[in-house]
C-alpha cells in the first residue's frame, strides 16, 4: 500500500504520547524505587510499600507503549496506545477525586506539595487533551491499513470476556472500599 494514503499520526497525538510517556516514567521510577518514602516523595502516602512498588511497575511498564508509540508516523501503528491511556487516566481522575483527602496538599516538604498539584493538574488536564487530540486524529485525511494478522474471533472474545471481568471486580472494589464495607482484619501473629 502507498504509504502516502496512509493516515498520518498528527503533532498533537504524538507530543501528549511523549509526555505520558515522561510522566508514567518520572511516577513509576519515583514510586518504584522510593517505595518506602511515598509520605514524603509522592502526592500521597500508599501503604504497604509493596503496594507502590507494583504501582511504579504498572506506570514503568506503561512507559515502553507510549514512548514507542509516539515515535510512529502512520497512525495505524501508533493508535493502540491512546484509548488505554484516556481509559486509565478517566479513571484515576475519577479516584483522585473521590480521595482528594489522602492527598498531601497540606506538606511542609517543596517537592511533595508540587508533586501533589502537579498529580492534580495532569489527571485533570490530561483526559481532556488527550480526547480532543485523538478526535482532531480522527478526522484526519488517509486512510488505515489493511490488518496484516488479525486476532482469531476465540482470542477477540476471551480478551473482551476479562476485561469485563477485570471492570466489574475494579469497580466493585472501590464502592466496597468506599463504603467502608470491607476492612481486611490483621492476624494477630503478624502484630508482633
Amino acid at each position: 500500500m502507498n504509504n502516502a494514503k496512509l493516515k498520518k499520526t498528527t503533532a498533537g497525538i504524538r507530543i501528549i504520547l511523549y509526555v505520558a510517556s515522561f510522566l508514567v516514567l518520572s511516577v513509576g521510577l519515583s514510586l518504584y524505587f522510593l517505595s518506602e518514602k511515598t509520605d514524603v516523595y509522592f502526592s500521597w502516602t500508599i501503604n504497604p510499600p509493596m503496594t507502590a512498588a507494583f504501582l511504579g511497575a504498572g506506570y514503568l511498564a506503561s512507559f515502553l507503549l507510549e514512548f514507542l508509540s509516539a515515535r510512529e508516523k502512520i497512525w495505524a501503528k501508533a493508535r493502540t496506545a491512546v484509548p488505554g491511556v484516556l481509559a486509565f487516566t478517566i479513571l484515576t481522575s475519577i479516584v483522585t477525586l473521590l480521595h482528594l483527602d489522602r492527598f498531601h496538599f497540606d506538606s511542609l516538604v517543596f517537592i511533595t506539595l508540587a508533586g501533589t498539584w502537579v498529580w492534580l493538574f495532569i489527571y485533570i488536564s490530561v483526559p481532556i487533551a488527550l480526547t480532543i487530540l485523538w478526535v482532531l486524529q480522527a478526522r484526519q485525511p488517509g486512510i488505515d491499513p489493511l490488518r496484516e494478522k488479525p486476532l482469531p474471533a476465540w482470542m477477540r472474545t476471551t480478551l473482551i470476556l476479562q476485561g469485563l471481568v477485570m471492570l466489574f471486580f475494579g469497580a466493585a472494589m472501590l464502592l466496597i472500599a468506599k463504603s467502608g464495607a470491607y476492612r481486611p482484619r490483621i492476624p494477630e501473629h503478624a502484630v508482633h
